[in-house]
């Protein structure tokens, strides 16, 4: 894998001109670095690493952890470990991969949850397993009184379940305009594909969102992480 497929990771679906406006270069000098055509200079390596709190040596070189947010899990999380608690990331911004996947510019923080609470839900929690885990806090009232904003929200990331998702269950789900929501999730076969409902608790104010993709393989472009628990303060 390239710095220039690295790149193109970080920029997800982003489009070009706008991801290299972030760092101050024209759209056709990004798109030599990802074609190898020109070299990096030392400030926009070094601006990719603080927007994205990216290792420069996974950035440059594919090596280490990707994230320097990473780092500092593997030397604390043992410490948690030993305490029944496993760190899960608490994101505020974010872009979708080219494959759906959340890639997050920053962790506000790790919130240590308690490792039997999680095996009830994900009995199969393994290290990989946990990677798939991401807290947020909701912005819209999409699901009101169900989910409200402010509230924080545990979400599972792990493509099965985005490939299937259960009907009626609360998902992270990408709108057909780009915008994310937190919606209800429903699907129909149809000749021409497979249909897709998102629903809203807050019936008044938001009607059901609907599109058809060309096959349910796509499902997961758009529908990103179920919503496992809810925190919220009384």
């Amino acid at each position: 894998m390239s710095l220039g497929s690295r790149l193109e990771e970080l920029r997800g679906s982003v489009p070009i001109a706008d991801f290299a406006q972030l760092f101050g270069i024209h759209k056709n000098t990004y798109s030599n670095y990802v074609k190898q055509l020109n070299v990096p200079d030392c400030k926009f390596i070094l601006d990719v690493c603080q927007k994205f709190s990216i290792s420069p040596n996974w950035l440059l070189l594919g090596a280490g952890p990707k994230y320097l947010d990473d780092q500092l899990v593997q030397r604390n999380s043992a410490d948690f470990e030993r305490q029944g608690d496993l760190l899960v990331p608490l994101i505020e911004t974010w872009v979708i991969g080219r494959e759906g996947e959340i890639t997050h510019d920053g962790i506000l923080e790790y919130v240590p949850i308690k490792r039997k609470w999680l095996e009830k839900t994900i009995p199969d929690l393994s290290e990989e397993r946990l990677r798939c885990l991401l807290m947020m806090r909701v912005r819209r009232d999409y699901m009101a009184p169900t989910v409200t904003p402010g509230d924080l929200i545990l979400l599972d990331t792990e493509r099965a379940g985005r490939d299937k998702p259960s009907e009626g269950e609360i998902f992270l789900v990408r709108l057909p305009d780009g915008e994310r929501a937190v919606k209800r999730v429903a699907l129909a076969d149809a000749p021409e594909g497979c249909k897709v409902f998102f629903f809203s608790d807050n019936t008044t104010a938001y009607p059901i969102d609907h599109f058809t993709l060309p096959s349910s393989a796509e499902l997961h472009r758009f529908v990103l992480g179920r919503v496992l628990w809810l925190f919220r303060e009384l």
